[in-house]
């Protein structure tokens, strides 16, 4: 009990010790774990945001992936449908190309048969119309008669004639009238019928017409397909040019097999003569032996089928002799008992008799057996001998014969792959023939058609301007030939060259121009009837002289339009088809002539697919063909930008001219911004050539001046006459002063032959003009002269373009700080190098 009860209070004081160490000071606390339970909290809560941005950031990557999977996706699509659009497109454009040949002849076709049609309806019109002439000269006269009849008729009614004949003659009458109301309908159909034929005839015309322009479009799509065509023909002979190499690598490769194999053959040939030669002569022994044994093995078997023969008889003698004997041996013993009695032994005597002669007999035929198979013995060893001989001599032969055997095999096997090598050679070569015979038509197709494309083939350009530079290196000099060559070697066969100008001396252009004829271009070029060098005879050479021809070259009287002081001024040069391009137009100050290349300033404007331009020139080329004086053919055109006046002309009024026209309609002052200088309008004048006939240009801009325009006129001395620079030196005002005249020409020895001078034939207006802000050129070929302006073909051209005044302007500031002196006064020299007269 005792030890129960300490044992409860030991418990009782542990229990009270565990409890004040529990609930002692905090210092005595052991350390708090490394997270308590607020720092969980704030970093459960940092977690959840962090694993709330992760995955707000994975589901944004989500979404730009998926957004740049889709942006791929449709990149991929939209390059595949512009694969498929670009494939569509080149197969369409291939179907053009090929479709264009047959479209192009279709429609040729169609021209004729609308021709045919418009001569049948032309000659229908014109027989309904006589036939119309004819009714209503037939429906006048029964009109006449019907008004006679009826005259008649009124005169019998008043007279006192009898009722019959009044009756008869009323009667008369109503038949008159109704012949002519029949013949009036019956005219009256007829000038139908004629009207409709003529509306028939005047549609055949207009069809012809379209049909015509449709031709010559399809034509004229047809030969701009030229490099495309020689694309295709190139494509076409490639593969076939990669066969024929093929089938020839494989039949030269045939060939060699065949001669390796033809030379093995030769090989085994050789050897097995060789062979064979070895094994004549133990093969001739084989067979002599062999043929000796075979006569000694049948003597042998003779001999013995012999001996066997004597053998038998003799066996047979002998049998018989010893049945004789038998016989005579008994008929002895019967003879000895029959002695007595005589006749029996007579009788036995002689067959004792026989039986010894038998008993002999069977004897010999044993002696004859006897040799006969000794014979036979002899025989076969004989033949046992020469065999053995014949054995050793086939034994001998073997080898050799073997080997000339196989040897010959092996020649006969080399022999029959030599032939097949050689047959397969054969084949080779032929479809290798065949093959480069279809890749070299190929070939000279594709040559063809591209030398028919012409070797400047892929020029396809846009409207541009070219500026010349005499003073500069030679590709700046010769900038404007360059665009001529370059277009005639553009043009492919079948298209047109048309060049109308006034000098020309420039050998590459007469190059080109032969070599496009080559080809098949028609080049037709007008030349001034004055113009004559080696390469201009060349040219005539090479194209003829005959108008009616493909390509010729044509001169004019004077000029092709007038009989008077005039010539061929204008310089354009036309392409039907030029590269990729259709309907280009040159329009230039410059002839393809040294002069306008090395020693003077030009301008040359390329017009591309203005078919209205293109049309307009070509019709002036034709017209110009003719060779007929019209000094009143002045005529202009206008597409887009471009206008174009074309001479001679013969005005109403001396100073109604293109250049006054413009001029009358300046206005000086130019206030907006981006327009003139200094709030001036600004004019700039460039001209080779300028005399008194048109010394109302230089007072009309000596007036400008004074009302305020900037004027800058840029003239060459030597061809210019004192009185128009007299008027342009005179041009002195209180407010603006002098107007700028600048002198381009440069003469040293006063000859009249310059070393350099201004060709232009130029005009920009920049500031107002007619109340609007303008900026404007206007080029061509026109000189300030009587025949530049009235008599001469001429050609003056307008660009309203802001882009080219630019150009100008830059060029002309150009050639008046590199080239030209200001002119104060009246140079000694004005008059004494010649007058301007073109």
């Amino acid at each position: 009990m005792a030890k129960r009860l300490i044992g409860l209070i030991v418990a009782f004081v542990l229990a009270l010790s565990a409890g004040a160490t529990a609930a002692g000071p905090a210092w005595a606390a052991p350390n708090p774990p490394a997270k308590s339970d607020t720092t969980k909290a704030t970093t459960s809560k940092e977690d959840k945001a962090a694993a709330k941005a992760k995955k707000a950031a994975a589901a944004k990557a989500k979404t730009v992936k998926a957004a740049q999977a889709k942006a791929a996706k449709e990149a991929a699509k939209r390059k595949a449908a512009a694969a498929a659009k670009a494939k569509k497109a080149a197969e369409a454009r291939k179907r053009a190309i090929l479709q264009a040949g047959p479209k192009a002849a279709a429609a040729a076709k169609a021209v004729t048969a609308a021709r045919q049609a418009a001569a049948v309806a032309k000659t229908r019109a014109a027989a309904s119309a006589r036939a119309a002439v004819a009714a209503k000269a037939k429906a006048a006269a029964t009109a006449r008669s019907a008004t006679a009849a009826k005259a008649k008729s009124n005169a019998v009614a008043k007279s006192k004639a009898s009722k019959k004949d009044k009756k008869k003659a009323k009667n008369a009458a109503k038949s008159a009238k109704k012949q002519a109301e029949d013949a009036a309908q019956a005219s009256s159909k007829a000038a139908k019928a004629a009207a409709a034929a003529a509306r028939a005839s005047t549609n055949a015309r207009k069809n012809v017409v379209a049909k015509t322009k449709a031709a010559a479009a399809a034509k004229i799509t047809y030969i701009g397909y030229a490099k495309q065509r020689a694309d295709l023909t190139a494509a076409a002979a490639k593969p076939l040019k990669a066969r024929s190499a093929k089938a020839s690598k494989i039949a030269k490769t045939a060939t060699a097999h065949a001669k390796a194999a033809a030379k093995k053959a030769a090989d085994a040939k050789k050897k097995a003569a060789a062979a064979n030669k070895k094994a004549s002569k133990p093969r001739a022994a084989a067979t002599a032996s062999g043929q000796a044994a075979l006569i000694a093995k049948s003597q042998a078997a003779t001999a013995k089928k012999a001996a066997k023969a004597a053998s038998k008889a003799s066996k047979k003698a002998a049998k018989s002799s010893k049945k004789a004997a038998k016989a005579a041996k008994k008929a002895a013993k019967k003879a000895k008992k029959a002695a007595k009695k005589s006749k029996k032994a007579k009788r036995a005597k002689e067959a004792a008799a026989q039986a010894s002669a038998a008993a002999a007999a069977a004897g010999v035929a044993a002696t004859r057996a006897a040799a006969t198979a000794k014979a036979s013995q002899a025989a076969a060893a004989k033949a046992a001998e020469t065999g053995k001989v014949a054995a050793a001599a086939a034994a001998a032969a073997r080898a050799p014969i073997a080997s000339a055997t196989a040897a010959t095999k092996t020649y006969q096997a080399a022999a029959a792959t030599a032939a097949a090598a050689k047959a397969t050679a054969a084949r080779r070569n032929t479809a290798a023939k065949k093959a480069k015979a279809i890749a070299k038509k190929a070939q000279s197709v594709a040559t063809k058609a591209k030398k028919a494309a012409g070797p400047n083939a892929t020029w396809s350009p846009n409207d541009y301007m070219t500026f010349n530079n005499p003073k500069g290196p030679k590709k700046k000099k010769r900038a404007i030939i360059t665009d001529f060559v370059k277009a005639i070697k553009s043009v492919p066969a079948g298209g047109q060259i048309r060049m109308a100008q006034y000098l020309f001396d420039i050998k590459s252009v007469a190059s080109a121009l032969i070599a496009a004829d080559k080809r098949g271009v028609s080049v037709q070029v007008l030349i001034d009837d004055g113009e004559s060098n080696k390469h201009i005879r060349r040219v005539k050479k090479a194209l003829g002289k005959n108008k009616k021809k493909r390509s010729f070259v044509a001169t004019c009287h004077h000029s092709c339009m007038s009989n008077g002081a005039s010539v061929i001024h204008a310089k354009f040069y036309l392409f039907s088809v030029a590269g990729q391009r259709k309907y280009v137009s040159m329009i230039s100050s410059a002839n393809a002539y040294t002069g306008n290349t090395n020693k003077s300033w030009n301008n040359n404007h390329v017009i591309v697919a203005d078919k209205v331009i293109y049309d307009s020139l070509n019709r002036y080329f034709t017209d110009m063909l003719k060779d007929k004086s019209n000094r009143k053919y002045f005529r202009s055109t206008s597409s887009g930008k471009y206008t174009m006046w074309l001479y001679p002309q013969t005005p109403k009024k001396t100073n109604d001219i293109v250049w006054m026209k413009a001029l009358n309609q300046v206005q000086c002052k130019s206030p907006s911004k981006g327009y003139g200088s200094d709030g001036r309008t600004l004019i700039r004048l460039a001209n080779w050539g300028w005399s008194s006939p048109r010394i109302d240009v230089a007072e009309k801009l000596v007036a400008l001046h004074r009302q305020g325009c900037k004027v800058q006129v840029m003239i060459n001395r030597g061809r210019i006459t004192k009185p128009v620079l007299r008027t342009l030196l005179r041009s002195k005002s209180k407010k603006y002063g002098k107007m700028g005249v600048y002198d381009g020409w440069h003469d040293r020895n006063n000859n009249g032959h310059a070393s350099l001078y201004v060709h232009h034939k130029m005009m920009t207006i920049n500031g107002r003009m007619a109340g609007q802000n303008v900026k404007i050129t206007w080029t061509g070929s026109q000189n300030f002269t009587g025949p530049g302006t009235f008599t001469n073909n001429d050609i003056v051209l307008r660009i309203v373009d802001p882009r080219v005044t630019k150009a100008y302007e830059k060029n002309f500031a150009y050639i008046r700080g590199k080239a030209t002196k200001r002119v104060r006064t009246m140079p000694w020299s004005v008059g004494r190098t010649g007058l301007a007269l073109l």
